[in-house]
């Protein structure tokens, strides 16, 4: 939160980058909305920006779990490789 904060008064809100959470251990993979619901909160509380870096087999399940309005939306979505 400390260096949440320091980044919010500087103007700049702090980025986090979250790389290959479908690594994540079975255990944790079952507590995922839980984990998302205390995130988003967190995320919001802090003037946080959290990049997800996945699979899109997991974003197709973990991508549901967050709110429309958390979410950014291009104008133009990215074209399919």
């Amino acid at each position: 939160e400390r260096v949440a904060r320091l980044a919010a008064d500087a103007g700049h809100p702090l980025l986090v980058v979250l790389d290959g959470p479908e690594e994540m251990p079975p255990l944790l993979a079952h507590r995922l909305a839980d984990w998302t619901r205390s995130t988003l909160g967190w995320l919001r509380e802090n003037t946080v920006r959290l990049v997800v870096a996945c699979r899109p087999e997991h974003w197709e399940t973990a991508g549901a779990l967050w709110p429309r309005d958390a979410l950014h939306r291009p104008h133009r979505p990215a074209r399919r490789l």
